[in-house]
Order: C-alpha cells, then sequence, then structure tokens
C-alpha cells in the first residue's frame, strides 16, 4: 500500500520518538495529524496566490471514514459516473470536428472523403497529445518530405519560394485536410515552413530566449526590499532564540500574526514611493522576501502559549525603548528559559526512546500482567482531551451551539514504549469532577488492567494542580511502592506552556475520526475510539465494562490519614520514591538539578497492606434539573429513537418547579 504521508507532505513535524518503531499506517495517521492541527507554524509555509486579503489555508488530503482518499474511491467502485463540465475550449474542438465531419475540406477533389473519418481524428488527436517541441519535430519532418526546393519552377522560371505539397498516408491532400488532420492552424503552417527553411528540422526557439524581460528586478530592486524587510524585522520581530518547527536554520526572526504578507508589501509600496523606488508586484516581492530573507517569518495565531515566552515576546518587541544592557539581559534570559524547556524535553524523549527499546525486546502480553513481575523499565503518560457532546453529528444543526449536550469526560493513559493509549471515556452521570480522586481511579485502573508488569515505571504529566500535580497523586506513588506494586515509581511535569506530548498526538488521531463521524450514545463514541486507528493504538473503555469496570475510589481522604503534604510541590517538576525506602519522595526541580529528599510518612501509622482498598465513591449521577433539561432540550436534537432513550430518558423524579433556574456548567 502506498504511503499515504508522502501524499501529504515530505516533511512533518511529528516528534521521533513518537514515529520510531511504529508500523507504518500509525505513521501515516500521525502526519494527517500533524496537518490538520499542527502544521505549518508559519505563514511563510503556505504561499497561497489569494493571500490579498487574509491568511492562507492549507489544503490537506485527509481520508474518509474508511481510510481512503476520494480518488480511490472512484478507482475501486465500478460504475461510478462523475459529471464534468466542459470548457470552452473543449466545446470548439468539438465544433471543429462536427463541421468538418459534415462539410469536408471543400476542395475540388474532395481529398477528406478518400479517408476514413476515425483514422482522420486519431491522427489529429495523437498531434495534440504531442509537446511543442515533439509536434515542431514532426511536422517539419512531413513538410521537408514534400517541400521542393529547387532553382527553378517546371515551367523554367527561377523559384522565388520553396513550393510545398502535403501527403497523408501517400495519398495528396489539399491545405485544409492537412491543418485539420495535424490539429494546426494556417498561422502555425506558416511559421513552421518559414522556420523550416532556415533553421532546418529542428524545433523552433522562441525569440525571447535568453533576452532578460523589461519587467525583471535589478540589483538595486532587489537590494530594496531586502533592506526593508530587514529594517521592519529589526523594529517589529522577535528574534527566537530556539529554532522554528520545519525551519532548519537556527536565525530566525518572527514578526506578529497581526500583519499578513500583503500589508507589510504595502508599507513597502508606500515608502517606495517616499524613496522614489520601482513599485514592483506582491509577487515579485514576495519572491525576493523567501531568496533574500527566508529567515524572517510571520508566526501564526496560536493558543496555549507559554506565558513567559508571552512575556518575553512582547517585551521584546519594545526593544527598541529599552537600553542595549536591558535588551541583551532580557534576551538571555529568554534564551534560558527555552534551554530549559528544551532540556525538559530532550529528558522526556529520552526516556520514551529508552522504553520503546524494552518494550521491542518484550514477548507478546495476553491478558492483565502480575504487578511488579518484570525487571524492567516503562514509561507512561496521562492527561485530559476536551470533552465531547452527545448528540454529535459531521453535520451539526446550528440551534444545538447554544444548549448544552449530555457531556463526556476524555481522559488519556498513554504507554510511549506501546505506542498504545487507553481512552477513559466517562459520563456526566458518573464522573466525579476532574479531580484528584477520579485521576488517581483511572490510572489505579491502568495499572491493575493494562500496563506490563513492570518494576519501575516513570510518568509523565502536565502541570495542572487540580489534576495531577498535587499532593494525592504523589501520595498514590508512595501507597504503589509502599504496597508493592512498583519498586521505583517517578513523575516528570513538563514546563507551563511547553506540554506538548505522546497523548496529545493519540487525541489528534481520534479528533480526525470524531469530527466526521456521527454519535448519539456511548457505544458510539467507543467505536469512533476504537476505528480511529487502524492497528489498534487507541483504546476505549467505559466505566461500566463488564469485564473491568472503573471504580472511583476516595483516594485524597485515604491517603491524607497516611502522609503529610509536599510543601512548594508547584515549585518542582520531578518526584521519586523506591520501596526501599518507604514515605521517602525524593524531588527536584529540573531534570538536571540536585535531588532533595523528604519522608512524608505520618509517624505511629500503620502502613497499608497489598490488599487494603480506600472506600468507594457512590455514583453521583444527575441532578432533576439536569435530567429534566436533556429531555427537553436536547432530545428533539437526537435521529435514533432508541439511543435518545440512552443520552436523554424520561426523566423518573419530578419535573423541578419552573422558578427554580438550573445552572449548567
Amino acid at each position: 500500500m502506498a504511503s499515504q504521508s508522502s501524499q501529504i507532505s515530505s516533511a512533518s513535524s511529528v516528534p521521533t520518538e513518537v514515529t520510531v518503531g511504529q508500523d507504518d499506517d500509525f505513521v501515516d495517521e500521525l502526519n494527517v495529524v500533524d496537518f490538520e492541527y499542527f502544521a505549518p507554524r508559519t505563514e511563510d509555509e503556505c504561499v497561497d496566490r489569494n493571500d490579498v486579503g487574509g491568511e492562507s489555508v492549507p489544503v490537506v488530503c485527509v481520508p474518509d471514514e474508511d481510510g481512503h482518499y476520494e480518488s480511490d474511491e472512484c478507482g475501486e467502485k465500478e460504475g461510478v459516473t462523475i459529471a464534468v463540465e466542459n470548457s470552452n475550449l473543449d466545446a470548439e474542438e468539438k465544433a471543429r470536428i462536427n463541421k468538418f465531419k459534415q462539410e469536408g475540406c471543400k476542395c475540388a477533389k474532395h481529398c477528406s472523403s478518400e479517408f476514413q473519418f476515425q483514422a482522420v481524428l486519431e491522427n489529429r488527436q495523437q498531434f495534440q497529445e504531442m509537446t511543442r517541441e515533439e509536434r515542431d519535430v514532426a511536422l517539419k519532418t512531413v513538410l521537408h518530405s514534400h517541400c521542393n526546393t529547387s532553382q527553378t519552377t517546371t515551367a523554367a522560371k527561377d523559384r522565388v519560394r520553396p513550393h510545398q505539397t502535403f501527403f497523408f498516408k501517400s495519398k495528396q491532400v489539399c491545405r485544409a485536410s492537412f491543418l485539420f488532420l495535424h490539429g494546426i492552424g494556417r498561422k502555425q503552417l506558416r511559421s513552421l515552413e518559414a522556420s523550416l527553411d532556415k533553421e532546418g528540422v529542428q524545433p523552433r526557439v522562441h525569440g525571447n530566449i535568453g533576452r532578460v524581460p523589461r519587467n525583471a528586478l535589478t540589483g538595486d530592486d532587489t537590494r530594496s526590499v531586502k533592506t526593508f524587510l530587514m529594517e521592519h524585522a529589526a523594529r517589529h520581530a522577535l528574534p527566537l532564540p530556539g529554532r522554528l518547527p520545519n525551519f532548519g536554520k537556527d536565525k530566525v526572526l518572527l514578526l506578529p500574526s497581526d500583519q499578513s504578507r500583503y500589508e507589510i508589501y504595502t508599507l513597502y509600496c508606500q515608502v517606495a514611493t517616499q524613496m522614489n523606488f520601482r513599485q514592483i508586484s506582491f509577487i515579485s516581492f514576495y519572491r525576493v522576501w523567501k531568496q533574500q530573507c527566508p529567515y524572517i517569518a510571520i508566526m501564526k495565531p496560536s493558543t496555549d502559549l507559554c506565558q513567559k515566552c508571552q512575556h518575553f515576546f512582547h517585551s521584546l518587541r519594545q526593544g527598541c525603548r529599552l537600553e542595549e544592557e536591558d535588551k541583551a539581559a532580557l534576551l538571555a534570559a529568554y534564551s534560558e528559559h527555552v534551554q530549559q524547556s528544551k532540556g525538559q524535553r530532550d529528558h522526556y524523549r529520552q526516556q520514551c526512546l529508552a522504553a520503546k527499546q524494552v518494550y521491542g525486546c518484550m514477548e507478546p502480553q495476553q491478558g492483565p500482567a502480575t504487578p511488579c513481575s518484570k525487571n524492567v523499565t516503562m514509561h507512561y503518560s496521562w492527561d485530559f482531551a476536551q470533552q465531547v457532546h452527545l448528540p454529535h453529528h459531521a453535520q451539526q444543526v446550528g440551534p444545538i451551539y447554544f444548549k448544552t449536550p449530555r457531556k463526556i469526560d476524555v481522559f488519556g493513559v498513554c504507554c510511549e514504549g506501546s505506542g498504545k493509549q487507553v481512552f477513559y471515556l466517562v459520563d456526566e452521570a458518573e464522573s466525579t469532577g476532574k479531580g484528584a480522586n477520579e485521576v488517581i481511579s483511572m490510572v489505579h485502573h491502568y495499572f491493575d488492567t493494562h500496563s506490563f508488569g513492570e518494576k519501575a515505571a516513570q510518568i509523565h504529566f502536565d502541570n495542572c494542580g487540580g489534576q495531577n500535580k498535587n499532593n494525592a497523586v504523589l501520595w498514590y506513588a508512595l501507597w504503589r511502592v509502599m504496597t508493592g506494586r512498583h519498586e521505583t515509581f517517578s513523575y516528570n511535569c513538563t514546563i507551563v506552556g511547553h506540554t506538548k506530548f505522546d497523548p496529545d498526538w493519540h487525541f489528534g488521531l481520534w479528533k480526525v475520526k470524531w469530527r466526521r463521524s456521527t454519535s448519539e450514545c456511548m457505544n458510539d463514541v467507543v467505536e469512533s475510539v476504537r476505528r480511529s486507528t487502524r492497528q489498534s493504538h487507541n483504546l476505549p473503555q467505559v466505566c461500566k465494562d463488564p469485564h473491568h469496570p472503573v471504580v472511583f475510589f476516595n483516594w485524597k481522604e485515604y491517603l491524607g490519614k497516611l502522609f503529610r503534604p509536599l510543601l512548594g510541590i508547584s515549585k518542582f517538576h520531578h518526584f521519586r520514591t523506591t520501596s526501599a525506602e518507604p514515605g521517602v519522595v525524593y524531588y527536584r526541580d529540573l531534570w538536571d538539578s540536585p535531588e532533595l529528599k523528604v519522608n512524608l510518612l505520618k509517624k505511629n501509622v500503620i502502613l497499608p497492606g497489598p490488599a487494603e482498598m480506600p472506600e468507594a465513591l457512590p455514583t453521583p449521577g444527575m441532578s432533576a434539573e439536569r435530567e429534566w433539561y436533556l429531555y427537553q432540550e436536547i432530545r428533539t436534537f437526537c435521529a435514533c429513537p432508541e439511543k435518545s432513550d440512552e443520552i436523554c430518558p424520561r426523566p423518573t423524579l419530578p419535573r423541578p418547579s419552573t422558578s427554580k433556574k438550573m445552572k449548567i456548567e
């Protein structure tokens, strides 16, 4: 099967630690996500002739639900009729053919009637399919074979010009038939005859070949554009200490996204008028930009950015108002921040690559593994995705945007070694909130049912204090090593604003499928996750699974009785626990910072046994107001009555008072 990634782009920004060791189908799917959500990062990488009014939009070939492109569909299905509208040239050609077929050549000998019209038409089409050079050589050869260039005519007079006769299949034809047979006109024939007399059989050469066009840019024009761009970048651009994605060089100047290329071109025209420079077109201006200043790029509008990076960016934009010492100090601080982020990213990549090597040497696993049964180290990451709503349709009606449909929380736990991620789909009626209890419960379920039984686990997550980087999650790591489920258990946090990692790629794979899916119940969401990858890299997990149900426990209260909180936990990014030192946490700021040590185990507490578990939380359900809202406002958007009974059933609780306003989160 041909690789789809070759049809999309030759350059991809998918990190190497995600694609290494993976199958071709998964890599192709990641490239689709890359171009759907992340690429290109600068306006300069998506050049569009229609850029005059605004931003360019990259054209991406995206497969349908079955993984086929539109061209594949037409090639695989028989009897598919595609309506094609003829162009003006097609209509004119058809009219010429019909006219010649009905009227013929109109010569005295009626030479066109001596040949079958199908043979005449095939010869005409063959010459029309040739390139200009091929047609010139073929026609000149035919003309040269029947051209009389003797000094005198048959009447013994001096010959003024060569005498040309026309033949087709060894039979002489008139000029009109010859022109139609070869798909040319009288003017083109005269040009060929003149070229044959002067240059021989070789193809004609256009007279402007080798000449400099009158509108070509001079060296002064190029220098004026380059000088303007450099001055404009010096005032408005941000010097990027690192490298730009999809841009190989380190020297990059980023212009703010509030100005398009055409607006910068308009500024150049104003300066050119004032300085008496030559006015050039926008296309020529942009061509010089790409040739002379490729390191000057325009940022694309983005979200979820690092606050520190934005602070440095806005400060450096005001660099003309700063002293040179202050500007240098600001740039040095920005460079240090970028280097710290890069170090954290490299540390994450090294752990992922090591996990892939370990997984490649492991035997295939069937079913849940026994905890702490393999002397290996495995790496995992987890994160929440944006919640989705039911019902969801690929062709969504407008009024539902003003409603609040049934909510589904999506939590993913990814094993970078295997390249697979489990999607925990939590219904609104089952959710206890995106807090520590829910996160720890789903992670605990994952290690019980999907892990590989490793003795050492390395975890990555973002810096969200309410979900991940809090004392309850840290206590859970201490509890796992104390109960023999792991020998070592470490947490690693990404720097705020630099949090893109493997779970985001798996969420992107699913979102590409989700945008084109119709889902009206939980089973539809499960199928969209399962069908989002061809090799089962995305695995769905529902709370009411008949074989491995997800139970939410009161971990915060249970673990709070055993351990003390770590003061200033939000300042640190790395935590490590080991079974050799129960209750002890090693923590540090960055991956290369010195480790500190603290014992969080409370005094005079009884250590928990391996089978001891916290109290299960009751299923919260939904309020009567919410149930009646779904029944009255959302049910009408469901196309399937059976599925509407699942997500918007008629409430069993009495209808709330109309005077009581429902609060919709």
